[in-house]
């Protein structure tokens, strides 16, 4: 008999959603497993219904949701095959939202943890909060899918160098961390130039800043136009649990990265081989002048990065390391 899975989602979907189940489920489903998509609903009723379903499959992969602890205790009691994937600090809402921090994410998290039979966490932060609860904890990266993902062109050559940075207009905050070091490299290089691709914009005194607004069908040939990305954080704990996403979306069109060294990043970037970490503005300014001057080692370290996603974080990857968990259940 083939395995039968329900696969129980936030609604409406995340990315990361997309990027860790939803991208897989073609591939499960060649390999002879039943898969089941269920949006979690709201509503008293609509989550008595969810209750009902769950006997009828050999796994229950909740992703990223956070239900009440006696909820998912029931849900256990009906099923105990649970898996619960998580990629992000959920457990710190309050962080996000600039709320006081009180716990009752945190609770709902652990009640998650200690009532599943598999934890999945996108990174080493969030293993060390599951791995005291839970003695089936696998760090599991969120993977990218590398083929849509068309390496730069290193053949076209400018004189602009252009530093860019992809993100939603919520995180435009960890960008205008670099508002100080771009306006010095601006001074020492009149030719490089900063790309934002996002929703929402701001200027920088002194700083070209291009403005492009993204869009799906364009994003690939956006980051295609850079020359280096950037992903500055604020070290807290909800940026921590980020899964650096960004870089591999960088590395996937053959671009070096420069990051924080917070979370995950610190993982994925080797330094002098992919991209850079920087801890303080005077690092910033030098990782960026270093690149900014050496084209060669720019495209170098960019395909090294595009390697390594393909060897560790692509979709591929995933869907063989998501099929064997679920089996193992």
């Amino acid at each position: 008999m083939p395995k039968k899975v329900i696969f129980i989602t936030l609604s409406p979907p995340k990315p990361s959603t997309k990027q860790r189940v939803l991208d897989s489920i073609g591939y499960l489903r060649d390999k002879g497993m039943v898969c089941d998509l269920l949006p979690i609903p709201s509503g008293i009723i609509g989550r008595i219904g969810v209750l009902s379903k769950v006997r009828a499959y050999d796994v229950v992969f909740i992703q990223k949701k956070l239900m009440h602890p006696a909820e998912i205790r029931l849900m256990s009691w009906l099923n105990p095959n649970i898996i619960f994937d998580v990629d992000d600090s959920v457990m710190f809402h309050e962080v996000e939202r600039k709320e006081r921090l009180d716990g009752r994410f945190f609770k709902k998290f652990i009640g998650m943890v200690d009532n599943s039979k598999s934890v999945l966490v996108g990174n080493r932060f969030l293993y060390e909060f599951c791995r005291y609860n839970n003695d089936n904890v696998h760090v599991v990266p969120t993977p990218i899918n590398v083929s849509k993902y068309t390496p730069k062109d290193y053949t076209i050559k400018s004189e602009e160098v252009v530093i860019g940075w992809l993100g939603t207009r919520g995180n435009l905050k960890y960008l205008k961390e670099l508002a100080g070091p771009l306006q010095e490299l601006s001074k020492s290089y009149p030719n490089v130039q900063l790309k934002i691709i996002s929703q929402g914009f701001f200027d920088i005194d002194g700083v070209q800043v291009i403005k492009k607004m993204w869009s799906q069908e364009e994003e690939v040939e956006d980051l295609r136009s850079l020359d280096i990305g950037v992903m500055p954080l604020n070290d807290d704990i909800w940026a921590k649990g980020k899964s650096g996403n960004k870089i591999l979306q960088y590395f996937g069109v053959s671009i070096p990265v420069v990051a924080s060294p917070v979370g995950v990043n610190a993982d994925i970037i080797e330094r002098g081989i992919d991209g850079f970490l920087a801890n303080n503005p005077a690092e910033w300014v030098e990782h960026l002048s270093y690149l900014i001057e050496n084209r060669e080692r720019r495209m170098e370290m960019g395909l090294n990065g595009r390697q390594k996603v393909l060897k560790t974080y692509s979709q591929e990857v995933h869907q063989e390391t998501l099929w064997s968990i679920l089996n193992s259940v």
